[in-house]
């Protein structure tokens, strides 16, 4: 494996004008390399953590997501300036992002609706008798009004 390393400066030594156009040259090849491993990692989580499983299958593992990120990168380009198709993909990936704090609005909701069904269930077993009320429906109205005002702000 080889790594290239920056110049360092020392207060006996500064760098010269050709060592710093070398450390810019190797910072900007640096912000490519992590933005590549960063979008492998949002890919692949595999890749993010400790691997547990034989080491026999990390190669073909790890091989293989190179491969699939390198196509990505292709079609998805790793920096905002490179290519048109980067805006699609931000307004991809901004959809998934809508779609999941919508579901997890909705399951809040229904979580609700069951804790407040489950509660007039137990106490109508309780005192047996039917403890519905006007105002319980009130509630259940209240709440699908939250979630459509909810739903239509995302």
């Amino acid at each position: 494996m080889r790594t290239i390393f920056p110049k360092r400066e020392y207060c006996t030594h500064p760098l010269s004008a050709v060592e710093k156009a070398y450390n810019k040259d190797v910072s900007s090849d640096r912000v490519i390399v992590e933005n590549f491993f960063g979008r492998q990692i949002n890919l692949w989580g595999l890749m993010a953590k400790q691997w547990h499983w034989n080491e026999s299958s990390f190669d073909m593992f790890s091989k293989m997501s190179v491969a699939v990120t390198n196509f990505h990168v292709l079609a998805n380009p790793l920096r905002q300036g490179q290519s048109p198709d980067y805006l699609i993909y931000n307004q991809y990936k901004n959809r998934l992002a809508a779609k999941a704090e919508e579901s997890v609005v909705k399951r809040s909701i229904a979580q609700q609706h069951y804790r407040s069904n489950r509660k007039r269930r137990l106490q109508a077993q309780m005192y047996g008798s039917d403890t519905e009320s006007d105002d319980d429906d009130d509630d259940v109205e209240d709440l699908s009004a939250d979630h459509v005002e909810q739903v239509a702000s995302l």
